[in-house]
């Protein structure tokens, strides 16, 4: 596994759980485009502090590109893309500048669209664990959607230019 430490990220919404999270890197394997999404989970942490202790804890995913939505107001102009590695656990984990990966934070690899399943030892206080979870709390889906309805891109399909997310 790698880590690349970088810059500001826009929030995107996601039509797979955790259903929202700031968008940090675009990276191609083959003719697929996928997205390093990062997130923030409220949690109640049993191996921390005596064993019980409500935190945070920063989650980072991959999401494949279709499953992705720009959200009105965000400016995705900086998102860098990356050629990844073939094998997905040489993909980079992190990118959040001048921070250092903590016990309290966790990778958890290729989102497939089920139940995001905290750590183990962990427990999410709400819904998936997103502090901005909504209406639909409790469900693994975060909020109501705000962006457009996501549209199935086509294998060998760039992301979107700058500004143009989707």
């Amino acid at each position: 596994m790698c880590s690349i430490l970088g810059r500001m990220a826009s929030e995107v919404r996601l039509a797979i759980p955790p259903g929202h999270g700031q968008l940090r890197l675009w990276g191609r394997r083959g003719e697929d485009w996928y997205a390093l999404v990062e997130w923030l989970a409220q949690t109640h942490d049993y191996r921390l502090h005596g064993g019980d202790h409500r935190g945070a804890m920063f989650c980072t995913g991959w999401v494949i590109a279709e499953h992705v939505a720009r959200l009105e107001g965000q400016d995705y102009s900086d998102v860098p893309r990356i050629e990844l590695h073939p094998d997905p656990q040489h993909w980079p984990t992190r990118l959040r500048a001048g921070v250092t990966t903590t016990s309290s934070d966790h990778y958890f690899g290729l989102l497939d669209g089920g139940p995001i399943a905290p750590p183990a030892g962990v427990r999410w206080l709400v819904g998936h664990g997103s502090l901005y979870d909504g209406p639909l709390a409790g469900h693994g889906l975060g909020p109501e959607p705000t962006a457009r309805t996501p549209t199935t891109r086509r294998s060998g399909a760039t992301p979107p230019g700058p500004g143009t997310c989707r």
